[in-house]
């Protein structure tokens, strides 16, 4: 992404008054590096924070002390992790040093957007992708238990996760293409406002239309001295790529739609998440892929099955 300009206004709330803070586009947590200057004010940062804090001491809490991604409290970071560790005699918690934790990230799996399926619902198909990034995780799990089985419990926010995958998309959209472009149909849904569904806006991405190609990252594994497995990354963690959509069942006008693929080195699975529709000075020559044929993701998109990850 390029260099962007300052926003100058709340991309939420549509506040001009300020003051205005930046904002990251994907939590610096997560080792996101985008950001939008002055596009946040306070009351709404304060919301957007409080759903990303959730996401980040829950279902990445893990992968972040694991990995050594940033954080406001280093000095608080954990030097054990929990493990539950079943055998004859029931299951028991093993707070288990990070170097010996066999961790593996679980990321939740989605159906397309709801949009596209014209069934919008408060409810959509989930399965759960189950990612191992430790290259000795099968020996770590053995020597913890050798006859038992080992657990590894993770809180999985959805409603909080749901709304951090809107604030990327819409953040990812007003950065690339400027606030006024499109007619946005996330920020309700970022605040906790109305009664808008997230799952018609939010979904899954389909396996066929377009192919993702994984980013220049090098990932390598050294062994440190006590043993553990560090992994170091060179290059952005996380990907995302800008789609249109023309279709009259929706809007008149063009669908502006972002693909993120978070945890793209992981080759994780990306989410599909609609922003919202063209306005005329939408700058279309900056999507690439506009030439492709509408029918073939349209196609794409009703035909899709998420992959199962078992």
């Amino acid at each position: 992404m390029k260099a962007i300009n300052p926003v100058n206004q709340c991309v939420y709330c549509g506040d001009l008054t300020g003051p205005f803070s930046k904002e990251h586009i994907i939590p610096k947590g997560l080792a996101g590096t985008w950001t939008l200057p002055k596009s946040s004010c306070e009351k709404c940062a304060a919301i957007t924070s409080e759903f990303e804090l959730k996401c980040l001491r829950g279902m990445f809490g893990g992968l972040r002390t694991h990995l050594e991604f940033p954080t406001r409290r280093k000095s608080q970071r954990p030097t054990e992790l929990p493990v539950w560790i079943e055998n004859d005699k029931g299951v028991n918690q093993v707070d288990t040093p990070i170097p010996d934790h066999p961790h593996l990230l679980i990321l939740p799996e989605f159906s397309i957007p709801q949009c596209f399926t014209g069934q919008v619902s408060k409810e959509t198909k989930l399965r759960y992708r189950f990612l191992n990034y430790l290259p000795d995780a099968g020996k770590r799990v053995e020597n913890l238990s050798e006859d038992g089985k080992v657990q590894m419990r993770n809180l999985m926010p959805i409603p909080a996760f749901i709304r951090l995958l809107a604030k990327v998309g819409h953040c990812f959209a007003v950065g690339e293409f400027g606030v006024d472009t499109f007619e946005h149909f996330l920020p309700d849904i970022i605040l906790g406002k109305g009664d808008k569904i997230p799952f018609e806006w939010i979904g899954g991405y389909p396996d066929n239309y377009p192919a993702f190609e994984l980013p220049d990252i090098k990932i390598t594994h050294k062994q440190a001295e006590d043993g553990s497995a560090i992994i170091v990354k060179e290059g952005q963690a996380h990907q995302f790529q800008f789609l249109l959509a023309s279709t009259g069942k929706i809007s008149v006008q063009p669908l502006l739609m972002v693909a993120i693929r978070l945890f793209a080195i992981l080759k994780a699975a990306p989410y599909l998440v609609v922003v919202g529709t063209c306005k005329d000075n939408f700058p279309f020559e900056k999507v690439p892929n506009l030439s492709r044929p509408i029918e073939r993701l349209l196609i794409g998109l009703t035909g899709f099955e998420p992959t199962s990850s078992f």
